[in-house]
């Protein structure tokens, strides 16, 4: 990925580029993230912006994934990483991270839902729409 500045690339039309690479790290995600059932997003500064994901899944304890502002940085999910329920990603900007977080959420089916606690870093939740 060093050659890469970005995880998704966006014309000038607003349009999201197919890309392999970027479909290959969210289906990887996504297949070991089986079973979603809702995403929590938080967001706080440590240092850099931080994004993290609270994943809901039907079977399994729920997944957390990190998402630091930096230099892009998306291994594939380990086993390490399912058996601590936790991963650390690295991406460059928001843009990346709202579209990350989309592209999951409506690959899982999953609808947006603001939260009332105005001042929770829980800026907002996707859940089932059954």
């Amino acid at each position: 990925m060093k050659d890469r500045p970005n995880l998704f690339s966006v014309s000038s039309t607003f349009r999201v580029m197919p890309d392999t690479c970027s479909d290959a790290i969210v289906s990887n995600l996504m297949s070991v993230l089986s079973g979603l059932t809702a995403i929590e997003v938080a967001c706080y500064r440590a240092g850099c912006a931080v994004t993290e994901l609270l994943i809901h899944r039907e079977k399994n304890a729920p997944f957390c994934l990190t998402i630091w502002q930096g230099e892009l940085s998306v291994p594939p999910v380990s086993d390490d990483d399912l058996r601590l329920s936790h991963k650390e990603i690295s991406l460059p900007d928001t843009t990346d991270v709202l579209l990350l977080i989309s592209t999951m959420a409506r690959r899982a089916g999953l609808v947006p839902a603001l939260l009332p606690d105005l001042h929770s870093s829980v800026v907002m939740e996707f859940i089932r729409h059954d």
